[in-house]
């Protein structure tokens, strides 16, 4: 990649990546990067901003069964009569918290809902510009940068399913590659589809991987977006991984049903079914466990094993794959920071909700399922993770890639 004397030289930068996994935010970033002053078309960045809100409040009421989205209006008076209703009204909230189950592509929605009239006003944030939403069709180039002379074209792609046969059409003029994918979707409904996103998002890149036509040898970079998402997910904890990526609920429902009746009128072929599980197995269970289930399951053990006669199976392995929770460190730290009189309680609040275990865990096995696919003629040049809206260390992200790639 030597560079010519006077003439500058030019790389093509193509972003791939499913369905509103974030490639256009992040090619916004490169546009801010490039110079471009965005907030100079504050007005079409307001109609955006109503749209996407407007979308996403026809998306609640329609779930609700109180509107067809093509009979309500995009407007600000739409937006402050429903912020009025909403702030009241427990069923739309509760809506608004299942909004995986239906399509809400706005993740800043509240926000901005609580902002409507700084918007309505033209006070427009680069946060603002960088959370509006708008579908990518086709193949397009979306930022220049020069950087010591080297000019770095920008293409962002569409990603739905009846764009993704485009990408193949610029593989041969693309000089690297970034590839997203959304750490928050594994809950989430496509689109397109009634289908689960991450799984139609890794079979897609697994196509890609094996994809003949694909340039395996040019640099590739593999960029898992949303991660502030995520980690808000988890901290609600109205979820659990198990039921949406594997194949193991089968065996944690027979246990939960157990548990729930307090081992009374216990099948004990099935608990010995449970036991049976390889370590690896039982450890993916345990690893996505709520507080409160972790908590149960720690309490239960001593009974468990005693009822099938094998001996600290369920203890030892909570504590292979927990080991930390019992470290006076921890538990100092635990003592210092928790307010709550429950002494055990606090424990795994603290643990698992400032820590952040359960998050690192579940980035770790997210990454694992996506990394397992890359074939290895591919060009890996590196695996990131960021919040695309967080502009700053988006930045510096992108920066160490182009650095890279000069």
């Amino acid at each position: 990649m030597g560079q010519s004397p006077g003439m500058p030289i030019e790389r093509r930068i193509m972003i791939l990546g499913t369905g509103e996994s974030g490639k256009t935010t992040l090619s916004k970033c490169f546009k801010i990067m490039s110079g471009v002053k965005v907030l100079e078309e504050r007005s079409n960045i307001k109609a955006v901003l109503n749209y996407n809100i407007c979308y996403c409040i026809h998306a609640i009421l329609s779930f609700e069964g109180l509107t067809d989205f093509k009979e309500c209006a995009t407007s600000y008076e739409t937006i402050t009569n429903f912020s009025k209703l909403f702030s009241n009204s427990v069923s739309l909230q509760q809506a608004y918290k299942q909004r995986h189950l239906y399509h809400h592509p706005l993740e800043a929605f509240t926000n901005l809902l609580n902002r409507i009239d700084d918007i309505n006003k033209l006070k427009i944030s680069l946060q603002d510009f960088l959370s509006s939403y708008v579908k990518t069709c086709g193949i397009i180039r979306s930022a220049n940068l020069n950087i010591n002379n080297i000019i770095f074209h920008i293409y962002d792609t569409g990603g739905q399913r009846c764009e993704r046969k485009k990408w193949k059409l610029e593989y041969g003029n693309t000089d690297a590659f970034l590839y997203l994918i959304s750490l928050s979707e594994f809950n989430q409904i496509m689109y397109e589809a009634n289908e689960n996103r991450m799984l139609d998002s890794l079979q897609h890149f697994e196509s890609i991987m094996n994809d003949k036509n694909f340039p395996k040898s040019k640099p590739f970079y593999l960029i898992f977006t949303k991660a502030d998402v995520l980690k808000e997910k988890i901290k609600e904890m109205k979820f659990d991984l198990t039921n949406t990526l594997s194949h193991i609920p089968k065996y944690f429902k027979v246990f939960k049903q157990n548990q729930s009746n307090q081992f009374e009128n216990t099948d004990n072929s099935k608990l010995e079914q449970i036991t049976k599980l390889s370590e690896d197995e039982f450890c993916e269970i345990i690893s996505f466990l709520s507080i409160k289930d972790l908590y149960s399951i720690m309490l239960s053990c001593k009974y468990m094993y005693q009822l099938i006669n094998l001996d600290r199976v369920w203890y030892s392995l909570c504590k292979t794959q927990h080991r930390d929770i019992t470290s006076e460190h921890v538990n100092a730290c635990i003592d210092k920071y928790s307010s709550s009189t429950d002494y055990n309680e606090s424990r795994f609040k603290y643990y698992y909700k400032n820590q952040g275990y359960v998050f690192e865990k579940t980035l770790d096995y997210i990454k694992d399922m996506y990394i397992s696919k890359i074939s290895k003629e591919t060009n890996l040049k590196g695996v990131k993770v960021i919040c695309t809206v967080d502009l700053e260390n988006t930045t510096k992200t992108i920066s160490s890639i182009l650095e890279q790639l000069k």
